[in-house]
């Protein structure tokens, strides 16, 4: 993990070993199943522009290759565009990814949603654009107060309401802490599941409530480096199904 923005800066695709990564993969090859996750796209030049996507086919073509069932499951956070550009090769890469876990902000700029246009269902402009992009991949967006959306192949797959937060002490992290949980739910399905382009539809709603749970939770702290209680997570996990419930109650 590296926030120093020189080290960033200089951090590159060619840096990383290919070879110790398809040593690994062969070692662990009683591990059926291997979880790549790739933090702050926009933050790492040297991974643009194609350079991370080559990264990416060497390692599925490796695990493929493998003499087991291996599957693979890739994810990746773009993190915010300094240059508010949001190119960067990103649409190349997507194809490639099982998920990519964003907040509104990042989904408007890679989508190149006119934020004016307030006329627009954001969802609808997001669905129609990520399901063009590539049809495979989960658009994992997340809301702040409005909670989280998974949407694929030009459909909204699950959506998960936020908690309610009496008192924010501190969001820095909060997005962070919402991949943590994400992933978290995730995993929490059997294993056979993972590694499939199309997962079920309750592994994707456990993802976003324990994405959504997590960030709830990680607000009530300062700083971003302060891990929450078990039991403070258990707590929220209980407030969101109720919050979920409530919106579904409405809405019937």
């Amino acid at each position: 993990f590296m926030s120093h923005q020189g080290c960033k800066k200089e951090f590159d695709a060619a840096d990383v070993n290919i070879t110790c990564l398809a040593e690994s993969c062969r070692r662990n090859i009683s591990a059926h199943h291997s979880y790549i996750h790739v933090a702050g796209y926009y933050n790492l030049p040297g991974f643009w522009n194609g350079r991370l996507k080559e990264l990416v086919e060497q390692v599925r073509t490796e695990r493929e290759n493998l003499p087991c069932e291996a599957t693979t499951t890739i994810s990746l956070v773009p993190q915010h565009d300094a240059s508010d550009q949001w190119d960067g090769g990103i649409l190349e890469l997507l194809p490639l990814l099982d998920f990519m876990i964003m907040n509104e902000l990042e989904a408007d700029g890679i989508s190149h949603r006119n934020k004016d246009d307030t006329t627009k269902d954001p969802i609808q402009h997001w669905t129609r654009f990520f399901a063009s992009a590539s049809p495979s991949i989960y658009a994992i967006i997340t809301r702040g107060s409005l909670g989280a959306i998974a949407l694929q192949n030009g459909k909204l797959v699950a959506s998960q309401a936020a908690a309610s937060v009496q008192q924010v002490v501190d969001p820095t992290g909060a997005g962070d802490a919402f991949v943590a949980g994400f992933l978290k739910g995730l995993h929490c399905d059997s294993s056979d599941r993972l590694g499939r382009k199309d997962y079920p539809t309750e592994t994707i709603e456990s993802a976003l409530h324990w994405g959504c749970a997590v960030a709830s939770c990680s607000v009530l702290t300062k700083g971003a480096s302060v891990p929450s209680q078990p039991e403070d997570i258990n707590r929220f996990l209980v407030e969101t199904s109720r919050s979920n419930d409530k919106v579904h109650s409405t809405s019937d």
